[in-house]
């Protein structure tokens, strides 16, 4: 039995009173949320789109499924499209094409799994098998449309592969640089590279190469105050300029590991307390203290 109600005055079968789920049998019609049609006659075969609109949509879908059952219509075609079946078929196959180009080139990428390949494939089938039905119910795309459509995936996927080939380069110059510090002779390496050197990673391997003792001192590092593990130090730095000039860095060890990390702190911290402050974005770039809402706890 099919949780929906016949409401006579309405002639509609409604899952309650509020409900926004509704079937008109007159004109074999149904809507979720008032408005999105699910269930049409077209050129006399009941169609349902079986496309999971909302949770909400898929518990109507079901019991209009079944109330259909009980009143001996038998549904014809299922479509998959988030259109509502009140918009023009024109929409949903267009859809449809941009779906099946996507998993036409999802299922040519390499390293694919057999069980992945075989769902793409099972994917390719439904979507050809939903256009054909759209295109039976009337539904009509151009040609040229049809070739906008794919050239826009095409575009997009050759525009995508160029972006993963350059990020796989520049990971490899970063490893074949890593690996380049590591068999250098410490002496010809310049502690001053840390200053400029964005990379994280390749800080990392020059401290560890040169020595975190060395680097403190060719840059003249001076300690300005220190707590535990953190030591706020002065190092002399060139960036550029005809004269040095000095900048404030926070010296941090792991208690873990050991570790040591330098990082560059803003030039007015003058203790270790406003260096993590300013770290853990509890103070700003001015100086000024962040509403205790943004405050992040220290540990």
């Amino acid at each position: 039995m099919s949780d929906l109600r016949w409401y006579p005055r309405l002639k509609l079968y409604k899952y309650k009173a509020g409900s926004t789920c509704t079937f008109n049998p007159i004109t074999c019609e149904a809507y979720s949320y008032g408005h999105w049609k699910f269930v049409k006659k077209i050129r006399g075969k009941v169609i349902f789109n079986n496309y999971q609109y909302s949770h909400t949509t898929r518990r109507h879908q079901y019991m209009v499924q079944d109330l259909l059952k009980n009143l001996g219509i038998k549904i014809d075609i299922y479509v998959y499209s988030h259109c509502s079946l009140n918009d023009s078929l024109f929409g949903c196959l267009d859809i449809l094409y941009h779906n099946l180009f996507i998993y036409e080139i999802a299922n040519k990428r390499k390293k694919a799994k057999k069980n992945v390949i075989k769902r793409r494939e099972n994917e390719i089938a439904l979507t050809k098998q939903e256009i054909k039905n759209l295109r039976q119910l009337g539904a009509t795309l151009s040609k040229s449309a049809i070739d906008r459509i794919k050239s826009d995936i095409y575009d997009k996927e050759k525009q995508r592969l160029e972006e993963l080939a350059k990020i796989r380069a520049e990971r490899k110059r970063l490893r074949d640089q890593i690996k380049q510090i590591a068999i250098s002779n410490p002496n010809d390496l310049d502690s001053r590279d840390l200053i400029t050197e964005p990379n994280s990673e390749i800080r990392r391997a020059l401290v560890n190469k040169i020595g975190i003792a060395r680097v403190l001192k060719d840059l003249d590092a001076k300690i300005i105050d220190k707590v535990d593990n953190y030591e706020l130090v002065d190092l002399k730095l060139n960036d550029n300029e005809p004269n040095w000039r000095h900048r404030p860095y926070l010296k941090m060890i792991n208690p873990s590991t050991g570790d040591v990390h330098i990082e560059g702190v803003l030039p007015n911290i003058k203790s270790v307390k406003e260096a993590l402050l300013w770290r853990n974005n509890i103070i700003n770039h001015s100086g000024q203290f962040v509403p205790k809402s943004k405050l992040i706890t220290l540990t």
